[in-house]
């Protein structure tokens, strides 16, 4: 008689198996799954680099934890294209996912602007300036501040004259969100007339970190009352008397002082004696020439013309550079004559000057004969600010200030964009922190230097294609294999 097969001993532990074998798989698939969402969710991963390029810092941690406002970061390219882009690429991910994993107030868009055009428009339109330079854009209702990849990567030349780079993602997008999220919007007047240097760049820096501009005739116009600051620049012809009473007013305000003066003058204009008047109240005085700096070392070509570089920042206007070893570039400036350091309730500070080797090259020199070694050589000034305040004292005093730079190409491309030097950011914080608008988280730049183990999205699924397919595939095939030596035997 035949025995049922179905019956055996051997079929049931068999079927057994197989069937403890096939929930093992489907567990190991399940618990792939599930881990791999959790890391998706919560970005479980752990940062082996030196520098932890890879994090954000407990400063910026703890900032976020206080987040009230809803932010929006956009960047204009696929994630998977800005993750394939080297390890600089990568960085800027891994450190924009960390924005969202410690604030659910944040949200992250990838934006292909050539198939979501309509993304970059409505930016543009918000942004009310040229966004085609920018990688990305932080966003908090209508107030948005654009970032270039210069402002998320820093690239340095090093002694051996080959680049390194730096990720400086963290710092750009943790000021930018605490520009947009800040309520305070400061007036800025521009005394318009004519000039001989455009500052487009700076004024669309400042709309970006929410200054409202304003312009205003320079030889009939009326300043605005909650304007904050002026900007006078370079202007052709000297001011009218009846306008520097103007200025000169705006500053006092009345006895509560808090206001400030921008001027930018340079070596193409003449005498300015309404302009100096003015200054010399604050102890400050613009000359005509133009300054040298001796030690060649010093100098660079601007192509038709020189830079003076210098690396020495004054301390209390310095104290938010993400990096001081990078310089900044003065071209062509012309001299600041300071009066006094400090005088009654005025005092001056010198933010920018060239080395002790610096000499002013008159105007009418014959460049032709002069020889610039017979000249005076010292430190020169070229952006000084001078400060009036209603007391002399320095806890609670109120003051008024005019900052005065007298090589206005700091403001203009390349000079105030170049990620490689401080241009920009010295001057434009040198303005903020005169107008009480300040940041107060300072993170250093973190070197890619360095062997580090990354992987590419298409790496990343090949991994986990292995993961969660190809090994429990392979413990199944091992487990039937097994069953059907054993039943064979």
């Amino acid at each position: 008689m035949n025995k049922n097969f179905f019956k055996e001993q051997r079929f049931k532990y068999g079927a057994m198996s197989i069937g403890m074998t096939v929930l093992f798989i489907l567990a190991v698939i399940l618990l792939n799954v599930v881990v791999s969402k959790i890391v998706e969710r919560a970005d479980i991963k752990i940062d082996l680099t030196k520098e932890q390029v890879y994090e954000v810092t407990d400063q910026t941690k703890e900032y976020l934890a206080t987040l009230d406002k809803d932010i929006k970061i956009t960047v204009f390219m696929e994630e998977r294209a800005l993750n394939d882009m080297g390890l600089e690429g990568k960085s800027i991910v891994e450190v924009l996912n960390k924005y969202k994993q410690y604030s659910d107030r944040i949200t992250i868009q990838y934006a292909n602007i050539q198939t979501n055009p309509e993304i970059f428009t409505q930016y543009s339109n918000l942004y009310k300036g040229d966004l085609s330079n920018y990688i990305a854009v932080v966003a908090c209702g209508n107030k948005i501040k654009p970032l270039s990849q210069g402002d998320l990567i820093d690239y340095t030349v090093n002694a051996s004259g080959t680049m390194d780079s730096a990720n400086t993602t963290e710092q750009a997008i943790t000021s930018a969100i605490m520009n947009v999220i800040d309520d305070k919007t400061i007036k800025a007047a521009i005394l318009n007339g004519k000039s001989y240097f455009y500052i487009t760049d700076l004024t669309e820096m400042m709309i970006a970190n929410g200054y409202e501009i304003e312009e205003v005739d320079v030889t009939m116009g009326k300043i605005p009352e909650d304007a904050t600051m002026l900007i006078l620049n370079t202007p052709v012809t000297d001011l009218s008397p009846d306008m520097a009473d103007k200025v000169e007013a705006f500053l006092y305000n009345d006895g509560n002082y808090g206001k400030t003066l921008f001027y930018i003058g340079c070596y193409k204009q003449g005498e300015m004696t309404n302009v100096n008047n003015l200054l010399s109240a604050y102890g400050l005085q613009v000359s005509p020439g133009r300054l040298l700096d001796l030690d060649t070392s010093n100098l660079m070509s601007t192509g038709t013309s020189y830079a003076i570089r210098s690396f020495e920042y004054n301390d209390r206007f310095s104290e938010n550079l993400q990096n001081k070893d990078l310089p900044v570039l003065m071209p062509t400036p012309s001299p600041v004559d300071v009066l006094w350091d400090v005088k009654d309730t005025r005092e001056t500070q010198v933010l920018l000057s060239t080395s002790d080797t610096g000499v002013v090259i008159p105007n009418d020199a014959d460049t032709s004969t002069l020889d610039p070694t017979t000249l005076e050589r010292k430190k020169q000034p070229v952006m000084v600010v001078g400060s009036k305040y209603d007391s002399m004292n320095a806890v609670d005093r109120k003051g008024s200030h005019i900052l005065v730079l007298t090589s206005p190409e700091m403001l203009m491309a390349p000079f105030f964009d170049y990620a490689t030097l401080n241009n920009a950011e010295y001057i434009f914080g040198a303005v903020n922190k005169l107008n009480g608008k300040e940041q107060s988280i300072v993170i250093a730049p973190k070197s890619l230097a360095g062997d580090m183990l990354e992987a590419s999205d298409a790496q990343t699924g090949v991994m986990s294609t292995i993961a969660t397919i190809i090994i429990p595939l392979a413990i199944a095939i091992f487990g039937v294999v097994v069953y059907i030596r054993r039943r064979h035997k």
